[in-house]
């Protein structure tokens, strides 16, 4: 559920910590237009979420399998 919860928020949308990752790798007028759509970003995002419930998983799930077998062994 951990690594879940870690791929999920490393996602590059604005409300998520991902987000800030790509902000700073951005050059500075990038920077400025990604952050201006962060208010939008989060209905957006839980319109994703509520609408197709299964699109973020399969998104992440790939990096959750690679995370776990490498972590797991």
């Amino acid at each position: 559920v951990n690594v879940s919860l870690a791929v999920f928020n490393l996602l590059p949308l604005p409300p998520l910590d991902g987000s800030e990752i790509v902000a700073w790798l951005l050059p500075e007028k990038a920077r400025t237009v990604f952050r201006s759509a962060k208010g939008l970003a989060m209905p957006v995002l839980l319109a994703v979420v509520l609408l197709f419930p299964g699109f973020l998983f399969r998104l992440v799930d790939p990096v959750i399998g690679w995370l776990l077998t490498t972590i797991v062994g």
